[in-house]
């Protein structure tokens, strides 16, 4: 009797032993499978409206790209000294840095101004970017950082990673670099990823076996919001990156406000980011794509037949604008409404570098080449949004 009753209690605790080790096995399991699915790199087919905020990574299927805040902090003296997006496409192989000014003033919204300064009531309602450490612990701080980033460019990110002040030399640098800015080229200062870098890395060769081992060593000195073992997902990726076609910019500038200081221009920047995503794998360097547009800007689009639209709902602008161009010896053949209002104007071509010399009598218009968009019959379509309403 008593031998029985010791098989049951034995049977009992081996059943109860089993079922927590299959619990276990399931738990861990789940939450395996929720890293790498959240974590994974994915494709962006989300449609989104023109002003919102879109993620790169959310609802979707197809493994492709994200876009990474990278923030250079000072952690003695709390500041973000350095700050610029990383975007990188898994389909491409292309990678590029935008640079955001740090000490470029942020209005933030009324929403975001009531949830910060509900963590700390002394956050001020205006604020750079190298000083939002002040105002929180300097790990909370990455992450509001983020957020008003994000705010910011019109675009939610996947992630931040910060770099040591201490070490910025191992993996950035900061060069210059000349964008054209109203048809005039201005001089910028950008991060790019330091020579020193890019040698050690062609000199490791890392290979499908060998780069895991590489990021890891990499990124382990970096702090994320996105683990080791969760990057090493893009590992193969990371192998398409040509060094010599890693392209640099800077943030898009509002001119003739007056402040005296660099005011980040949100939807040039987000056009900036648009062109990038829908940009094929580099082919050339970023010194020959510079020349190719410095070719565009000085290529005359007077022997061309233009049309006009009104895209501000404003009376007569198409007109004045014609007459304008006309004047300046270009050939509008026609003008019209485009049906809907649009803030910033476009320029759309029918052919490749060709338009440019147009962007001078606009404050911030988009040039893109898109045949399909232009009617038959005319060379380029300019479209004039509400930026651009004059007298």
């Amino acid at each position: 009797m008593k031998s029985k009753q010791l098989q049951r209690a034995f049977f009992k605790t081996f059943l109860a032993t089993v079922l927590s080790i299959v619990s276990i096995s399931f738990i861990v399991l789940g939450v395996f499978f929720f890293i790498t699915e959240k974590y994974k790199p994915v494709e962006n087919n989300v449609k989104t409206e023109e002003g919102e905020q879109v993620s790169w990574i959310s609802e979707v299927k197809i493994k492709s790209a994200y876009l990474e805040l990278l923030m250079v902090v000072n952690k003695d003296k709390k500041a973000i000294e350095k700050a610029g997006l990383s975007l990188f496409s898994c389909k491409t192989g292309n990678l590029d840095l935008i640079t955001i000014p740090v000490d470029a003033e942020v209005t933030l919204s009324e929403k975001l101004y009531k949830r910060l300064s509900g963590v700390n009531d002394k956050f001020p309602e205006k604020i750079m970017i190298s000083k939002i450490p002040e105002y929180f612990d300097l790990e909370d701080s990455y992450q509001y950082a983020q957020l008003i980033c994000e705010e910011l460019v019109g675009y939610k990110f996947n992630f931040y990673s910060v770099i040591d002040s201490k070490v910025f030399d191992d993996y950035l640098k900061v060069g210059e670099r000349d964008y054209y800015v109203d048809g005039k080229p201005e001089t910028y200062k950008v991060l790019m990823i330091s020579d020193g870098f890019i040698k050690e890395a062609q000199k490791k060769k890392p290979d499908e076996k060998t780069v895991p081992a590489y990021i890891t060593d990499v990124f382990s000195k970096i702090d994320s919001s996105l683990m080791v073992s969760n990057r090493l997902l893009y590992a193969p990726y990371y192998l398409k990156i040509v060094p010599e076609n890693i392209y640099y910019w800077h943030a898009a500038e509002k001119k003739g406000d007056g402040t005296g200081g660099f005011v980040l221009d949100k939807e040039g920047t987000k056009e900036l980011i648009k062109k990038i995503r829908a940009t094929a794998t580099y082919t050339r360097t970023q010194d020959e794509y510079d020349k190719f547009i410095e070719k565009s800007m000085t290529t005359s689009s007077k022997d061309l037949k233009i049309r006009v639209l009104n895209g501000a709902n404003a009376t007569g602008l198409a007109g004045k604008y014609k007459n304008l161009l006309t004047e300046k010896g270009y050939n509008v053949v026609s003008v019209g409404d485009y049906g809907k209002e649009i803030s910033r104007s476009l320029i759309i071509t029918a052919k490749e570098n060709k338009g440019y010399d147009l962007a001078n009598y606009f404050k911030n218009a988009a040039i893109s080449c898109e045949p399909d968009k232009v009617p038959a019959g005319v060379d380029i379509l300019i479209v004039v949004g509400k930026q651009d309403i004059i007298s």
